[in-house]
C-alpha cells in the first residue's frame, strides 16, 4: 500500500512523468489488481480513478 501511495505522490508532484510512462505504469499497477490485501486493491482503485484514468482521458481528448 505504501508503494501505491508513493506512486500517487510522485505523479502528483511530477504529472508529466505519468504521461511519459503510462504504459509502464499500467503494466506494473495491473499486478496489484488481484492482490490479497483489500486495502491494497482499494488504494489501487483510488489511484487509477483519481490520477491514471483521467490522465489517459485527457490524452485521448487531445488527440481527437
Amino acid at each position: 500500500m505504501r508503494a501505491l501511495i508513493g506512486v500517487r505522490d510522485l505523479f502528483l508532484k511530477y504529472p508529466p512523468e505519468l504521461k511519459l510512462h503510462k504504459y509502464a505504469v499500467m503494466e506494473k499497477l495491473r499486478e496489484r489488481i488481484s492482490d490479497n490485501d483489500r486495502v491494497v486493491r482499494e488504494t489501487l482503485y483510488q489511484l487509477l480513478k483519481s490520477l491514471v484514468f483521467p490522465s489517459c482521458k485527457e490524452e485521448c481528448e487531445e488527440i481527437m
